[in-house]
């Protein structure tokens, strides 16, 4: 259960964005689950009524402010870590408050995230205008530096990675298009017209690139403009014939592939 609801608060949270129709209601899901996995590992069982339904988000704010210290006016409430330093880690890691500060704590904005629940839920029930705001979404991502959650970066980077393997398909089937509108004579003869934009020069362009044979039109038009984060050599760039484009998130995903798969050779 807690595997799903720390799922559900990241999936969520990434995909929020304030002022886009459904916000409310993919913030309200996002902070019950979110809320729900922190309770049940701080107070195990605490999350549930005498039923075993898991409580609202308000009442799961009600019930880590009656449990824990306030710092001073400000309605933020401090859930100690039994591990600091993991926390300040994980904390730069999102671009979180241990950038610049000792963090040995998650810092729950109850103020905040319970104003967050009113503007949403005057909207989510048809009771008058409301309007998520930013603040209210940062105090939910905040969450996240707590143990039991800990999933926006993981989630992030699988968002990044399927986006840009859409992407490419797209480009792939923009690129097919193209060739078959022009014809492989055309493309044939185009390819021994182009000139390599980001050719090669020790003082001009040191960093430049000969052209590569592209993956779609099958032709050395392919004009590198990048090498992957792993130095293999999957160049992000664009064909100069088929116009086929590969960003440099799809370069690192081919680089990462071709490096998993000589780690598995070695075993």
């Amino acid at each position: 259960m807690q595997q799903e609801r720390r799922w559900v608060y990241a999936a969520c949270t990434i995909r929020l964005i304030p002022d886009q129709p459904g916000c409310e209601a993919v913030f309200d899901q996002a902070l019950t689950n979110g809320l729900a996995a922190i309770v049940a590992a701080e107070w195990p069982g605490a999350e549930v009524d005498g039923k075993g339904r898991v409580h609202s988000a308000a009442q799961l704010l009600t019930i880590i402010a009656e449990r824990t210290p306030q710092e001073g006016q400000t309605g933020v409430h401090a859930i100690p870590d039994p591990d600091p330093e993991c926390t300040k880690e994980y904390a730069r890691l999102i671009g979180g408050p241990g950038d610049d500060s000792d963090l040995m704590e998650t810092r729950i904005d109850v103020a905040t995230l319970r104003d967050g629940i009113a503007q949403t839920q005057a909207v989510r029930h048809a009771r008058g205008a409301g309007r998520l705001e930013e603040r209210h979404v940062e105090a939910l991502r905040v969450l996240d530096i707590h143990e039991s959650l800990r999933s926006l970066s993981s989630e992030e980077a699988d968002r990044v990675w399927n986006q840009a393997r859409e992407d490419d398909r797209a480009s792939i089937l923009r690129a097919v298009a193209h060739l078959d509108l022009i014809g492989e004579d055309v493309a044939a003869q185009r390819a021994t017209d182009v000139d390599n934009p980001n050719a090669y020069h020790p003082k001009r362009n040191p960093d430049g690139h000969d052209l590569e044979e592209c993956p779609v039109c099958g032709l050395d038009t392919f004009c590198v403009q990048g090498i992957d984060d792993y130095g293999y050599g999957f160049g992000p760039g664009q064909c100069l014939v088929c116009t086929y484009t590969r960003s440099r998130d799809t370069a690192d995903e081919m680089a990462l592939d071709f490096h998993i798969t000589r780690l598995s050779a070695k075993d």
